[in-house]
């Protein structure tokens, strides 16, 4: 069965002008290529309208199709972010400021973490719950310095660049404390706290 009849057209056509769809008893799309394409360009609008109404109502399972294929193909995904970053820098700079306004720690934990990899302190054995307990610290130091009205920093216990030694940017390295007691210990190791 190498032929199949267009069921726009109706011409017999080879079997490679048709689209293959699982959801058709033979494996292929009803209509040939040329008239699917066809039907694409006379309906644009029509298919676009479509296509916003289905990621309106099907929000969350269109965002998880979506972080699948992005996981699935990195490359195409930064191709196509950096496209569109292109044709609408404004989005892009609405976003990251209405993302760093929303989660101000992760961004945070996002420089600090890029920090200890220029240093050579944030180890690749890091899991990715470890990496998220150091996310967390910063968002409790977060809420501590808006619930106390009192700054509060996310401490390295042994500091990345130490006179002596050098700590690494790993959760049991780091710690809550105040602005000014992180000031008073500088880039000092305190040996009580060790």
């Amino acid at each position: 069965m190498n032929q199949k009849y267009c069921s726009k057209c109706k011409l017999l056509l080879d079997i490679t002008f048709f689209h293959k769809d699982k959801n058709q008893k033979s494996g292929y799309a009803c209509d040939c290529k040329k008239c699917k394409k066809k039907y694409r360009d006379e309906n644009k609008d029509k298919i676009k309208n479509k296509q916003k109404e289905y990621k309106i109502k099907n929000k969350e399972k269109y965002a998880e199709y979506s972080r699948k294929w992005r996981k699935r193909n990195p490359e195409k995904s930064k191709y196509v972010f950096e496209k569109w970053a292109k044709k609408y820098p404004e989005k892009v700079k609405n976003n990251n400021k209405n993302y760093a306004k929303k989660y101000p720690w992760k961004l945070t934990a996002k420089v600090n973490k890029r920090r200890g990899i220029k240093l050579n302190a944030t180890p690749k054995w890091l899991s990715l719950e470890q990496l998220k307990e150091i996310e967390l610290l910063y968002k409790e130091s977060k809420h501590l310095t808006i619930s106390t009205g009192t700054r509060h920093n996310v401490d390295h216990i042994i500091p990345l660049q130490g006179k002596n030694v050098c700590g690494l940017h790993v959760p049991w390295n780091l710690r809550i404390i105040t602005e000014n007691e992180n000031l008073k210990k500088s880039n000092n190791l305190i040996l009580e706290i060790v």
